[in-house]
């Protein structure tokens, strides 16, 4: 109720707030701060485009279809931020259908291309798509693309992106 009260303007402020309060919190509290995150831009957006802390929300929120929509908005606004693409081929990575899965593995090679090579990005974008592809059932590309990396780059960006991409190809291996 006491949300009601808050002026467009201000609603605008409070949402960057919690957008950033919410990066910083665990899990479980995510969804009560992404609740009143999408209160807030119902009664201040009118007609505005989505923004990415309503991208966020919503899929913290566990709306998919509308966060997609929202994503394809923000991120076809902001084609050269790399660090909004990549929030956006997270989230398409972390749906469970062949469209988002196939729209990540194309996502995940444009921030490869945009990215510095042997940087932390760059080998977290040669993982998305090996993760993407062993979504779709394509084991065999997946693979290529864990090996070609390890070929060239056997430390894959140290320990921890190593590890994941270890679990990976564990996961090709296994059938898992």
């Amino acid at each position: 109720a006491e949300l009601t009260a808050v002026a467009p303007g201000d609603a605008a402020a409070i949402v960057a707030r919690l957008d950033r309060l919410a990066e910083h919190r665990p899990a479980a509290v995510r969804p009560a701060i992404a609740g009143v995150t999408l209160r807030l831009l119902e009664l201040g957006r009118g007609s505005a485009p989505p923004t990415a802390a309503e991208a966020r929300a919503l899929t913290t929120a566990g709306r998919p279809a509308e966060a997609r929509k929202a994503w394809d908005a923000v991120a076809g606004r902001a084609p050269r931020d790399v660090d909004l693409q990549t929030e956006f081929a997270e989230f398409l990575s972390s749906q469970t259908d062949r469209a988002s899965a196939t729209a990540a593995a194309a996502k995940w090679r444009e921030i490869e291309r945009a990215s510095p090579e042997s940087s932390p990005r760059w080998y977290q974008a040669r993982l998305g798509p090996a993760r993407s592809y062993w979504q779709l059932g394509d084991k065999a590309h997946a693979a290529q693309i864990i090996e070609l990396t390890e070929a060239l780059h056997p430390e894959r960006g140290g320990a921890a992106l190593k590890a994941q991409f270890d679990e990976v190809r564990g996961r090709i291996e296994t059938g898992r």
